[in-house]
């Protein structure tokens, strides 16, 4: 079987790991060909493991980045062109996309091909803004796709005109077969984008107060963002900055988290928070924000703890508990762990190898 997978970059993200994951299962266990499609200049590599055997193809950057709105027309319609003809040439069996905008560019695209063309939404498309034009485009298109995949219940909801094509499937999470956790340490961990949707802010703010009963722990935050700068000014003016370390992206994200005694994640609304359920899969006790995503995963007080978004006292309240009593992080983290063996790569994969199979025929 021929697959080819559309996505904006193969960069440091939860929908590009995903994706590089699925595609690397499918050239290497399945034996598929496999072809993706990125938007970024030639030569652009891929943040995660990808197999040899997988072909990448680029076709130039879709954001304008300064260019004159004449200059970025014509390369934004050059690449879209590009695109259909490459799908042209290939003729793969499934036509993949991930995320919202580049999925009404893949749809747009391949329109009167008859081809099994299967989205995927990434986050909770409640929250991300794709301006008015991007989700009227979302509305008109996605009922033309054959099958939208999301990652949760929450998220499928937000589509009731496509009922019976919309089929959930989670993110693969590896849970390790014994605990990678090093021995007690003091040091919170977080792991995502310096963004607004994050939330960073809250958890500075709860930690500046949980400090005042815990006042020998640390924080480390793992990750980029344009919110670096604030979120530094603001443990300033908290004068918390000499507990707080910004970590930056690191490719062993997972090893630094297992030297965690604890994992915080505050976040304002969520698709599937990989980060989050990689940190339970090691054993981390995790405090979290109740917005949709998050509670895909958590069950308050069984494998997690759960406060309202943007509450910093519910935040603060919690970090003391958990800080502060080691037998309910063991209790904790060890719930977490157990919980995430239902999303293990097996199980997951499996469920994306019967989508292909059964909607090999186009069907729309």
């Amino acid at each position: 079987m021929k697959l080819l997978f559309v996505i904006s970059s193969l960069e440091a993200g939860g929908a590009e790991r995903v994706l590089t994951q699925l595609a690397t299962h499918w050239a290497d266990n399945k034996g598929h060909e496999v072809h993706i499609v990125i938007f970024r200049p030639q030569g652009s590599c891929s943040f995660y493991p990808l197999s040899s055997k997988i072909t990448v193809h680029t076709l130039g950057d879709l954001k304008r980045n300064g260019a004159s709105f004449l200059s970025w027309i014509k390369r934004f319609v050059s690449s879209l062109c590009s695109l259909r003809s490459l799908v042209k040439k290939l003729n793969p069996d499934h036509v993949i996309s991930f995320v919202n905008v580049i999925n009404i560019v893949t749809l747009l695209t391949t329109a009167g091909l008859k081809k099994s063309r299967i989205i995927s939404e990434r986050v909770d498309p409640r929250h991300h803004n794709i301006t008015l034009l991007g989700n009227c485009l979302r509305r008109v298109l996605y009922p033309f796709a054959t099958k939208l995949v999301v990652q949760g219940n929450y998220i499928a909801s937000y589509f009731p005109y496509l009922k019976g094509r919309i089929h959930v499937i989670p993110n693969p999470i590896s849970v390790p077969d014994r605990a990678l956790l090093k021995k007690e340490s003091k040091k919170l961990i977080h792991v995502g984008r310096l963004a607004p949707q994050k939330a960073q802010d809250i958890l500075l703010k709860a930690f500046a107060r949980a400090l005042e009963s815990a006042p020998d722990w640390h924080l480390d935050l793992y990750g980029q963002g344009a919110e670096k700068e604030a979120l530094a000014s603001l443990a300033k003016e908290l004068k918390i900055e000499n507990h707080i370390t910004f970590q930056g992206v690191v490719r062993d994200v997972q090893e630094k988290v297992s030297q965690a005694a604890l994992f915080c994640f505050p976040s304002r609304f969520e698709g599937f928070p990989n980060a989050l359920a990689e940190a339970m899969a090691l054993g981390l006790p995790v405090i979290a924000s109740d917005c949709g995503g998050n509670l895909e995963l958590i069950r308050h007080e069984e494998n997690g703890l759960i406060c309202p978004i943007d509450n910093v006292d519910a935040f603060a309240t919690a970090l003391v508990r958990l800080m502060t009593q080691p037998s309910d992080r063991k209790i904790l983290g060890n719930q977490a762990k157990e919980s995430m063996k239902k999303f293990s790569p097996e199980k997951v994969f499996e469920q994306w190898d019967q989508l292909i199979v059964k909607n090999r025929t186009y069907c729309n």
